[in-house]
C-alpha cells in the first residue's frame, strides 16, 4: 500500500516535471521566432544600406577571396555581384594591379587600417577608387578576413585635374600671349605680360606695375581713352577696339591697336586691355598644338553619412560620419526629425520624399541646406527597409557632401569661360586640336583670317584630311613637321 503511494506520487511529480519541461521548450520556442525575427529584420537594414549604396562594398577572407558584394560591385564589374564570390584580385585585375591590391590587402590583414586613393583600369577604362579597409575579427581577436568601402572618385579627380590644366593654360596663355595684355585700376598698371613689356620697351614688369598708365598714353587721346573707360566701369560695356598712340619706355611714340575689357583682378573691379603694335602693321602668325591625356564595420568606415528612419520618420540611427557630413552629434541627432535642424521648406521636402520612400519609391535628389551659415549641396539617395514578410518599416538615406566637387565643377567652368573670353577678345587668330581632332576649339579672329565657314572648321571629318590645306604651300612642311614632333612628345 504504501509503495503504491509512493508510486502515486512519484508519478505526479513527473507530470509536473513534463509540464513544466513542455512550458520552457514553449517559451523557448517563442523567444527563438522573436530572435529569428529581429536577426531578419537587422539583416535587411545591412542589405538595403548595402545595396542602395553606390560606394562598392565587400568582404574577403584570409585567402584574399570575394566572400561578399554588393550590387555596386557587380555593376563595376559589369556583372552579377553573386559572380564575384570566390573570386580573388587576380582573377579581375592584370598582374600590376592585383599586385597593388594584394599589397593593400596584406596590411590589413597584419592589422592595419589603409585610406588610400588609387588608379585602376577596370574593363580598359581608368578609374581613381577612394578606399578604406579594415580587419575582420572573431569573438578572440583573431583576424578572420577584411571588410572594404572603395568610392569612385573618378569625376572628381579628372575635375580636378581639368581645372589645374585650364588654369595652367590660360596663365601660360596669358603670360606669353603673341599681343600685349596689360591690367589697371585708378589710373594704376596692375599686370602686365612679357610681350606687352617688349611693345611698352620695358626691361621688367617693375618699371611698368605701378606706373601711371596716362604717361604711356600719348596727350593726344587722353580724352578718348578716359570716354572708353567710363564706359567699361559706368556702363559695364565692352568697347570694341580702337587705335592709338602709345609711348614707349624709350620716348619712342608706336601705333597700336587696343581691346578693352571689364574684369575682377585680385578682387578688385579693374580693366584689361589688349593691344599690339601695328607700325609696321604685321600679319603674325603662330600655330598652338597642344596634347592633352584624358582619362557595423562597413557603415562606420563609411565617408558618407548613413542613416536610418523609422515610421514615425524619427532618426533611429546614424553612422559616425554623420557628424561630419551634416556637422551634428549623434547624440543631438537620434531620435529627432528633420524639422528640428533645417529650415521649414527643406523640412516639407524631405518630408515629401519620405512619404514617397515609405509608399516603395527609392528617391535619389540634390538637396541645398544652410548649415553654420553655409550654403552646402548633398547628394541623397533614399529607399525603404522593409521586413521578411516585405512589409515596410523604415527609411535608408545615405548622404554625400558634394559641395566641393559643385565648386569644382563652377571654377572649370568659370576657368574655361575665362579662357574663352581671352581667346575671343584677342587680335591674334587662335586655334587647337589635339591628336585624331576629335576637340577642336578656335576664336573668331582665325575665322576672319582663314576665311572659312566655322562649321567646315570644327567639323572633325574635314579637318583631319584637309587640315593642311589651311597652311601656306611654302609653310606647310615646316608645320606638318612641328605637329609630327609635338604629338610625338617633343618640346618645341
Amino acid at each position: 500500500m504504501e509503495k503504491e503511494k509512493e508510486l502515486n506520487q512519484l508519478k505526479s511529480q513527473l507530470k509536473k516535471a513534463q509540464d513544466k519541461i513542455k512550458k520552457l521548450e514553449n517559451e523557448i520556442s517563442v523567444l527563438k521566432n522573436q530572435n529569428d525575427i529581429n536577426n531578419d529584420n537587422t539583416n535587411n537594414v545591412y542589405k538595403a544600406i548595402s545595396d542602395t549604396a553606390q560606394d562598392f562594398i565587400f568582404f574577403k577572407d584570409n585567402h584574399r577571396r570575394y566572400t561578399y558584394a554588393n550590387q555596386a560591385m557587380g555593376r563595376l564589374f559589369q556583372c552579377n555581384e553573386n559572380d564575384l564570390l570566390g573570386k580573388t584580385p587576380e582573377d579581375l585585375f592584370n598582374q600590376k594591379e592585383a599586385q597593388i591590391i594584394r599589397e593593400i590587402d596584406d596590411k590589413v590583414l597584419k592589422g592595419e587600417k589603409v585610406d588610400s586613393i588609387k588608379e585602376l583600369t577596370i574593363n580598359k577604362k581608368i578609374f581613381y577608387f577612394h578606399t578604406i579597409q579594415v580587419p575582420i575579427k572573431d569573438n578572440t581577436g583573431n583576424i578572420i578576413g577584411l571588410t572594404g568601402i572603395v568610392r569612385d572618385v573618378t569625376q572628381l579627380i579628372q575635375t580636378d585635374q581639368a581645372l589645374k590644366k585650364s588654369e595652367d593654360r590660360y596663365r601660360n596663355l596669358v603670360e606669353n600671349a603673341p599681343f600685349g595684355i596689360l591690367v589697371h585700376a585708378n589710373n594704376e598698371a596692375l599686370y602686365v605680360n612679357k610681350k606687352g613689356m617688349q611693345i611698352l620697351g620695358a626691361k621688367s614688369q617693375d618699371e611698368i606695375i605701378g606706373a601711371n598708365i596716362w604717361k604711356t598714353i600719348h596727350p593726344d587721346y587722353h580724352q578718348m581713352v578716359k570716354d572708353r573707360i567710363r564706359q567699361v566701369y559706368e556702363k559695364k560695356l565692352n568697347p570694341p577696339t580702337l587705335q592709338l598712340k602709345f609711348i614707349r619706355f624709350d620716348k619712342k611714340v608706336i601705333d597700336v591697336e587696343v581691346t578693352p575689357s571689364m574684369i575682377d583682378f585680385l578682387k578688385r573691379p579693374s580693366s584689361q586691355i589688349f593691344f599690339r603694335d601695328i607700325s609696321f602693321h604685321h600679319e603674325m602668325k603662330k600655330a598652338l598644338l597642344e596634347s592633352e591625356k584624358r582619362y557595423e564595420t562597413i557603415m562606420q568606415t563609411a565617408p558618407d553619412a548613413i542613416i536610418v528612419k523609422d515610421l514615425e520618420l524619427k532618426y533611429i540611427y546614424a553612422n559616425k560620419a554623420t557628424e561630419n557630413v551634416l556637422r551634428v552629434s549623434l547624440d543631438q541627432f537620434i531620435g529627432k526629425k528633420a524639422d528640428n535642424f533645417v529650415d521649414h521648406e527643406t523640412a516639407k521636402k524631405i518630408k515629401e520624399n519620405d512619404f514617397k520612400t515609405l509608399n516603395g519609391e527609392t528617391i535619389t535628389d540634390l538637396m541645398d541646406i544652410k548649415i553654420e551659415d553655409k550654403n552646402l549641396t548633398f547628394h541623397n539617395i533614399q529607399s525603404p527597409i522593409k521586413d521578411s514578410n516585405g512589409n515596410i518599416i523604415g527609411i535608408c538615406l545615405i548622404i554625400r557632401d558634394i559641395t566641393t566637387l559643385i565648386h569644382t565643377q563652377k571654377a572649370l567652368e568659370k576657368s574655361e569661360l575665362s579662357l574663352q573670353i581671352a581667346l575671343d577678345a584677342s587680335q591674334a587668330g587662335y586655334y587647337e586640336h589635339n591628336a585624331d581632332f576629335t576637340k577642336i576649339a578656335f576664336n573668331q579672329r582665325m575665322v576672319d583670317i582663314l576665311g572659312y565657314d566655322k562649321n567646315y572648321l570644327s567639323d572633325p571629318k574635314i579637318i583631319s584630311k584637309n587640315w593642311s590645306n589651311l597652311i601656306h604651300q611654302e609653310d606647310r612642311e615646316i608645320v606638318i613637321d612641328l605637329r609630327v614632333a609635338v604629338f610625338s612628345g617633343v618640346d618645341i
